[in-house]
């Protein structure tokens, strides 16, 4: 009706973030689910909105965004929702890896960043290695190499301020950093 339509996402979204005070409504959370079911607004906010707000009867709209949009960004962004907000990385496992290991998916950087969301649940050892080789080939993008080796730091619970801000691999950083995941690597 019409109060659906005095619904902002973005100001839903500082709710639910924080940024701003405030309740959530049902109306609003209703909104962002009408967003997804006809394809039409801020699909990205509501994206992000149905995934924090972590209800288990929204994972088929959800997936149906990761599985079926011919949109890389609300793919990436569903594959965040269901896993940084919903906690359902063992559902996506496997898909996860998929992405990593293809240099080509527009969807890798964040299924690298994911990594580091898993690895503070769960040391998932088959996944630190793919990680490991994305970060020491130089042939790799620069991007998805510091993404890599910043999910490594979380599985080895290290104090990762000093590759904060780090954008790609040229970084004067970069070698030092990576030093310190080699040796945690190897022994």
């Amino acid at each position: 009706g019409d109060a659906a339509m005095t619904v902002n996402l973005m100001e839903t979204l500082h709710k639910m973030t924080g940024i701003s005070e405030g309740n959530i409504t049902d109306a609003e959370i209703s909104f962002a689910r009408e967003v997804l079911r006809t394809e039409a607004g801020q699909i990205s906010i509501a994206i992000d909105i149905i995934g924090m707000n972590r209800k288990i009867d929204d994972k088929t709209l959800l997936e149906y965004y990761l599985y079926n949009s011919s949109s890389d960004v609300y793919r990436a962004d569903a594959l965040i929702s269901l896993c940084r907000y919903m906690g359902l990385y063992g559902d996506y496992r496997t898909l996860i890896e998929k992405i990593i290991l293809d240099p080509n998916s527009s969807m890798r950087l964040a299924a690298i960043n994911i990594c580091g969301d898993i690895f503070e649940n769960k040391k998932d050892k088959a996944l630190l290695e793919i990680l490991f080789v994305i970060m020491e080939n130089s042939n790799e993008n620069a991007v998805d190499r510091v993404a890599a080796m910043s999910s490594m730091y979380k599985y080895y619970n290290l104090d990762h301020s000093n590759i904060i801000g780090m954008l790609d691999a040229s970084d004067p950083g970069f070698l030092e950093a990576r030093e310190i995941i080699r040796r945690k690597f190897e022994s």
